[in-house]
C-alpha cells in the first residue's frame, strides 16, 4: 500500500476560531490514511469517554432596558400624566458544552501519542 505524505483533517472549530484563518492538518511521515482514520476514531472515542458533553445554558452580552415613558394630557386646568415603565430584555441564552476544550485537548494529545503531528498549512 502506498503511503501518503499527509493525511488531512480540519481541526475542531475551537482550534480554528482561536487561530483565526490558520488551517491545520494532521501529518505523519510513516502512516497512511487508513491508519489516520483508525487513530482518529480511537482518539475521538477516548476523548468523548473521558470528557463527555456537559451542556449548560449561559448568557453573554448586555441586557437592553428601554426608557420609562411619561405622557401628560391637559384638559382645562387639569393635567393627567401616565407613566409606562421601560421594558427589560435580557441577553439571549446560549447552550455551551463545558467539556469541549478538555475533549479537544485530550483528542490532540491522543493523536500526538499515536504518531501524528498537527501542522499549520500555509495557503
Amino acid at each position: 500500500m502506498k503511503f501518503m505524505q499527509t493525511s488531512k483533517i480540519f481541526v475542531l472549530a475551537l482550534i480554528s476560531s482561536l487561530a483565526g484563518c490558520a488551517h491545520y492538518e494532521w501529518y505523519s511521515k510513516t502512516k497512511n490514511q487508513s491508519s489516520f482514520d483508525g487513530d482518529r476514531y480511537k482518539c475521538i472515542q477516548q476523548a468523548a469517554q473521558t470528557y463527555p458533553a456537559i451542556m449548560q445554558q449561559v448568557t453573554y452580552g448586555t441586557p437592553i432596558q428601554t426608557p420609562t415613558q411619561t405622557t401628560c394630557v391637559t384638559t382645562g386646568d387639569h393635567v393627567t400624566c401616565t407613566t409606562t415603565p421601560g421594558q427589560y430584555t435580557p441577553p439571549p441564552p446560549s447552550v455551551v458544552d463545558l467539556n469541549e476544550g478538555n475533549r479537544t485537548q485530550a483528542y490532540n494529545a491522543c493523536m500526538t501519542a499515536s504518531g501524528w503531528e498537527l501542522r499549520e498549512v500555509v495557503k
